[in-house]
């Protein structure tokens, strides 16, 4: 079930957000139903995304206070084979349980993935069917679907992580955050805000009639296609905006503007 707790705005938060897509069955249901689908971290087409194993800072000291903190709590007796060998072998240990925590990680969450940028030439290419797609804009408010919502970090290098908090070992929710917010620099283009879902299932979520408020076609959207996403919009309530990526003269750059249309259709017609 999904939690009511709504998003906690601050400065920091953009107004709009973005979603790069092809034109297909999937984004056309998304459009129509409001509803949006996450992904499993293991289907992302970075191999490092929610697959970090962080770097461990610690000393011995540290290591013989966590393991003597543990022995004084009840039922300790139940993980004596797990101390001995943490005494015996830090390193190992302590990998094997981050490394079985990042595990966790990927097969406990879900992730809807967002950018700052409507106008990115490179997230067109990657995700928006070359160009021929469209870019989809969501108002960024105070509804359900937005809660957990984090911008990514992108580190030159592989965080360092202390594994002892006190008397226990990092929470799975730090390890949860670390995992799924931190990417390596080379993908910073993305400027990317994430919504995580912590379980597997369900797939689909809904936002808010009032959250998906306009739609930017590709530069090199077809007609039909540009033709097919209005007469499915016409009538939504309320309204969505329709504009266009068009190319700048003499730059590498693009310029979002509005979209009209009914003029495109009796162009076509009359030619």
């Amino acid at each position: 079930m999904q939690s009511t707790t709504h998003l906690k705005m601050n400065n920091s938060t953009p107004k709009y957000l973005y979603k790069y897509r092809p034109i297909n069955k999937h984004t056309l249901n998304m459009i129509l139903s409001n509803e949006a689908h996450f992904s499993l971290p293991k289907d992302f087409n970075d191999p490092f995304d929610c697959n970090i194993i962080p770097e461990l800072i610690y000393t011995e000291q540290e290591v013989e206070a966590f393991i003597s903190s543990q022995r004084l709590r009840p039922g300790a007796e139940a993980f004596q084979k797990e101390l001995q060998d943490l005494q015996s072998d830090p390193t190992g240990t302590l990998d094997k349980h981050f490394r079985d925590s990042v595990n966790n990680v990927r097969k406990g969450v879900r992730i809807f993935c967002l950018s700052e940028a409507n106008d990115n030439v490179m997230m067109y290419s990657h995700y928006a069917d070359s160009h021929r797609g469209l870019c989809i804009e969501f108002q960024v408010q105070n509804d359900p679907f937005f809660e957990l919502l984090n911008c990514v970090s992108y580190p030159e290098k592989i965080p360092q992580v202390h594994p002892f908090d006190g008397d226990k070992f990092r929470t799975q929710a730090e390890i949860v955050d670390f995992e799924i917010r931190t990417k390596s620099i080379s993908w910073s283009y993305e400027k990317e805000w994430r919504i995580i879902k912590q379980e597997p299932d369900p797939s689909f979520y809904n936002f808010g009639p009032n959250v998906l408020t306009a739609l930017i076609f590709g530069f090199q959207t077809p007609q039909e296609d540009r033709f097919l996403v209005e007469d499915i919009v016409r009538d939504r309530k309320p309204s969505i905006q329709l504009k266009e990526a068009v190319k700048i003269e003499k730059s590498f750059n693009l310029e979002i503007r509005p979209c009209n249309i009914q003029q495109n259709r009796l162009t076509s017609r009359s030619s």
